[in-house]
């Protein structure tokens, strides 16, 4: 089952929410993991307003938040790796349809590359950012809500998936 916990980058922790295995082609996919990864970029999409940082065409290709693994969902973390190969750590050969727990000791430092499941819980982080931004813009209200929160807000099926 997929874990929150604090994950360092650049000497700052964020919070963020772990896979407790591997999710990809041929692992055991367990649904709590596969729907993690499905929620992110559901929700980074979401609040982004945008699938510009997932590497999908449209919101049509995005999975559904249901612990499947299926084309939808092989091809939306695929293009999500080909789309930011460019800072995503690679460890030889790593199949694009993989993606990897990190220790909870991991930490980003200077210019490392980065692991894929800290660069989704980055962008969900500052997608949240967005949404408590427009909350404010609409309603002058700060809804204060850090990440994961926000995310289990909009995909609550995932908190009974989560130790």
């Amino acid at each position: 089952m997929p874990t929150e916990q604090l994950m360092k980058i650049w000497g700052d922790g964020i919070g963020g929410i772990n896979l407790s295995h591997t999710v990809g082609g041929g692992r055991h996919n367990t649904v709590g993991d596969v729907m993690l990864i499905q929620a992110l970029l559901n929700f980074i999409a979401e609040a982004e307003g945008s699938v510009e940082k997932i590497g999908v065409r449209s919101t049509d290709e995005l999975p559904n938040v249901d612990g499947n693994w299926d084309s939808f969902f092989y091809n939306s973390v695929t293009a999500f790796k080909r789309k930011n190969a460019h800072i995503l750590l690679s460890s030889g050969g790593e199949p694009f349809d993989h993606v990897y727990p990190v220790s909870r000791d991991y930490e980003i430092v200077d210019d490392d590359k980065w692991p894929t499941i800290m660069l989704l819980n980055q962008y969900a982080t500052d997608a949240t950012g967005i949404m408590r931004n427009r909350e404010i813009e609409n309603s002058s209200k700060d809804p204060g809500f850090p990440y994961p929160t926000s995310m289990l807000i909009m995909f609550p099926e995932l908190r009974q998936h989560l130790i």
